[in-house]
């Protein structure tokens, strides 16, 4: 498996408040990924960040690793789109990493 990582900038729509965001993002959106290895991917990590000025624009990072091209967070997309958000995504293959994760040693 290759590791992948998706981003997502959303943008919430004037007047959301950011603690019900954030508390949807958890309860809602984050489990709704798959969590555990399948056939096509794992999810290693989803991560949420938050501009810091103004609250109303966010990145969602999810790492995984593939063994071909699916999309584990499909279910999570619809629910932030009905949520009223807007969602922007770019997919990145990992480079470089510190420390390198690739031989087991944290140098």
């Amino acid at each position: 498996m290759s590791p992948q990582a998706t981003m997502y900038r959303i943008t919430l729509p004037t007047g959301a408040k950011t603690e019900d965001f954030v508390s949807f993002m958890e309860k809602e959106v984050f489990t709704t990924v798959p969590a555990g290895p399948t056939r096509a991917f794992h999810v290693t990590a989803q991560r949420l960040f938050c501009d810091a000025s103004p609250k109303l624009a966010y990145l969602w990072l999810i790492e995984c690793e593939y063994n071909f091209a699916k999309v584990p967070e499909e279910a999570a997309l619809t629910k932030l789109k009905a949520y009223g958000a807007r969602v922007r995504m770019s997919s990145y293959t990992e480079l470089l990493s510190w420390p390198d994760r690739r031989d087991g040693t944290d140098q």
